[in-house]
């Protein structure tokens, strides 16, 4: 029924110019920007988190834990798709 999630690494980062780091993103990527539209909802559970995302074409729930280590945090994962 769910799926175990892949790592996935999120970074979180003031930026000053916008412009500059999608040039150098495209630069990296080799590619264009993909707009991805989506809209969360989070919910209140007794353990863990637990999060609806509407996506144009699809909805996911994610059922996720959270652990601090040293300076990141770490998610354990699991994926439904509706």
């Amino acid at each position: 029924m769910f799926q175990t999630m892949p790592s996935n690494v999120e970074i979180k980062a003031r930026v000053d110019d916008v412009t500059k780091l999608k040039s150098v993103a495209r630069e990296l990527s080799g590619t264009e920007p993909t707009l991805i539209c989506q809209e969360d909802v989070f919910f209140n559970v007794p353990a863990g988190r637990l999060k609806l995302r509407m996506l144009q074409v699809c909805g996911l729930v994610f059922s996720y834990n959270r652990v601090r280590l040293d300076y990141f945090l770490k998610a354990h994962t699991y994926m439904l798709v509706l």
